[in-house]
């Protein structure tokens, strides 16, 4: 959960350590890396040190897993910040190197990321109100037509 320090994380059976998890999910299983605040987030109560974001690991990227990613995430979650047209030309060109749609303003995210080796893999991001409103500024200040 949100809020809990490294040591808590660490206690955890599925935890190899504060920094890294693996969970079964979707039938398979899913590596979890956990990023914690390093100091304090401006215009938050968010503490340091606290668990902030979880990124998992869904593997390869293929349209088909992409798409049922979407419809899992969309039963949940309600999407609040979708791929724009000139994103997607702009990853396919190479000039970007990951593609995020946002759910729930940004607490959640479903990432297709260009590894350096050229091979696309997916991911799905958990993070803390403060973690999410930075995506958004980041977002609205990298295309700031779509408002």
């Amino acid at each position: 959960k949100f809020g809990m320090t490294e040591q808590e994380v660490s206690a955890l059976p599925a935890c190899n350590n504060s920094k890294e998890c693996l969970y079964e999910l979707t039938d398979k299983n899913r590596y979890m890396e956990l990023t914690y605040l390093p100091d304090k987030v401006p215009d938050t109560t968010e503490q340091a040190g606290k668990l902030a974001k979880i990124d998992i690991d869904m593997g390869q990227y293929t349209d088909e897993w992409y798409q049922q990613l979407q419809i899992i995430l969309g039963a949940s979650y309600h999407l609040t910040h979708d791929l724009t047209e000139a994103t997607k030309q702009s990853f396919l060109a190479g000039q970007l190197n990951e593609l995020n749609s946002g759910f729930e303003d940004g607490q959640v995210l479903l990432k297709v990321v260009r590894r350096s080796f050229g091979n696309l893999t997916l991911k799905v991001v958990y993070q803390n109100p403060a973690l999410a409103k930075a995506f958004i500024q980041q977002r609205q200040v990298a295309t700031p037509s779509s408002n």
